[in-house]
């Protein structure tokens, strides 16, 4: 299709690993930065970051609405002003210095923070700790749109409802500033907003199919996945950036 910014079978492609994305996102609170956005790029650039974050807001919005009642509402303010300066440093680092080698930083940060987790280690419930860790996922998410991941190791105790509601308030924050940042910086223009558009329905039906698995992972499972999804998103990074900058 000639208005489309990409080929036809990238397009099934990408819609097909939204759908599994979404899935394990409505699930558990967070999913796309693993699953999607390494094959994503991988498929076409277009569709990262910009697209893949803005087309989620299909599913977190309802996500929020539907879970408010769960939102975990201490400490939340810190998170929230913690958004801002971090898209607007993220913004600054992909305007003017090498990419790469933030994303590789940061996935390195975000490494080291999940060994730490799994090896027992706790976030300290500070305003100043939830800021400071907020401001990383929303640097992260702009750049690499693996930026819950890094959110999500704040709520890993928390119940699973909890999480998904919770996160899915803050993602939508978020992502609505990132977007922002993004075009200002000249990376969301009209290819990008067509492929959003196309991305839309692939996170509507993700949202549809997943409350069988998230009832699973209620079960006691859901700090489980969280560590192993933050992880992961970290060697993406490492591994997709580390790459290109040996010598």
């Amino acid at each position: 299709m000639e208005f489309l910014p990409v080929s036809v079978p990238a397009a099934l492609a990408a819609i097909a690993i939204i759908v599994a994305g979404s899935t394990m996102q409505s699930a558990t609170g967070l999913g796309v930065g693993l699953l999607a956005a390494p094959l994503l790029f991988l498929i076409d650039p277009v569709f990262v970051p910009g697209p893949s974050i803005l087309s989620s807001l299909s599913l977190t919005i309802p996500m929020a609405i539907r879970g408010r009642q769960h939102i975990d509402r201490d400490l939340l303010w810190p998170v929230i002003l913690g958004l801002p300066p971090g898209a607007i440093l993220a913004g600054a680092l992909m305007a003017d210095m090498d990419g790469p080698v933030y994303r590789v930083a940061f996935g390195a940060v975000l490494l080291i923070a999940v060994i730490m987790s799994a090896a027992g280690w706790r976030p300290v419930r500070t305003p100043a700790v939830y800021f400071v860790t907020s401001a990383l996922s929303a640097i992260v998410g702009t750049v690499a749109a693996v930026g819950g991941a890094v959110l999500a190791l704040l709520y890993q105790d928390q119940a699973g409802p909890a999480v998904r509601a919770t996160l899915a308030l803050l993602y939508t924050i978020a992502i609505s500033i990132m977007v922002v940042v993004l075009a200002v910086i000249g990376r969301f223009g009209a290819d990008e907003a067509i492929v959003t558009l196309l991305l839309i329905p692939a996170w509507l039906l993700g949202y549809r199919v997943s409350r069988p698995l998230a009832a699973y992972l209620d079960a006691g499972r859901t700090r489980t996945v969280i560590l192993l999804i933050s992880g992961g998103s970290a060697l993406f990074l490492i591994v997709r950036d580390g790459a290109g900058l040996l010598p």
